[in-house]
């Protein structure tokens, strides 16, 4: 079991080593895992970062040493469906994180592209991240949450996500009344979260 708190919640509760629950103690750990992200106290996602930067160079050392065997085609499907699709998994729940976190994956994602188009270790990546049409993480993270947000709002698929937003009514006729803007229901904790990022994102892009 993790505490979720902010620094100053989390250094007065360090005293707190087991929590019961319906009659079992469970052991309060700094971090867990589960379906394949780390998660921590406090949220920076900092230690799910590095494992999956971690994973991510050592499989693309390994494309490194095939890499002159391979078309530039082949390489770079090898190198988005086993690294790259690394990067993408679960990385909605990055939106806010620091911008350390996001170094961390985008330097193994520079590292990729230099292994994809056999350049230099030094060489500049954001050219090549141009040339291979890849995003870079951050705006992945965006990207993913727009695509889910509109999908959302046009197609409601996803019930349990469509119920968090929805399209506000202004009070009286305006010239951007034409224009759908959302507004998100009374949630808190992981629903309130998904709503202001949804709602960040339609405002940033007006």
């Amino acid at each position: 079991m993790v505490l979720f708190a902010t620094p100053a919640h989390l250094r007065s509760a360090t005293n707190i080593t087991t929590v019961d629950v319906a009659g079992s103690t469970l052991p309060v750990v700094s971090k867990l895992k589960s379906l394949g992200v780390t998660i921590d106290s406090n949220l920076p996602f900092d230690c799910h970062a590095r494992n999956v930067a971690k994973a991510c160079n050592f499989h693309t050392r390994a494309l490194r040493h095939v890499r002159s065997l391979l078309t530039d085609d082949v390489a770079q499907t090898v190198a988005c469906s086993i690294i790259a699709s690394r990067l993408d998994y679960f990385n909605a729940l990055l939106s806010g994180a620091p911008a350390a976190t996001f170094d961390k994956l985008q330097c193994a994602q520079n590292n990729l592209a230099r292994v994809v188009c056999q350049s230099r270790g030094r060489t500049d990546a954001r050219p090549l991240l141009h040339s291979l049409h890849w995003l870079p993480v951050r705006q992945r993270v965006t990207y993913k949450l727009a695509v889910l947000t509109q999908n959302m709002r046009t197609t409601a698929t996803t019930t349990y996500l469509s119920e968090l937003v929805q399209t506000r009514a202004p009070p009286r006729v305006l010239r951007s009344s034409d224009t759908r803007r959302s507004s998100h229901t009374h949630r808190t904790g992981p629903s309130r979260f998904f709503c202001c990022c949804s709602i960040h994102l339609e405002l940033s892009t007006c």
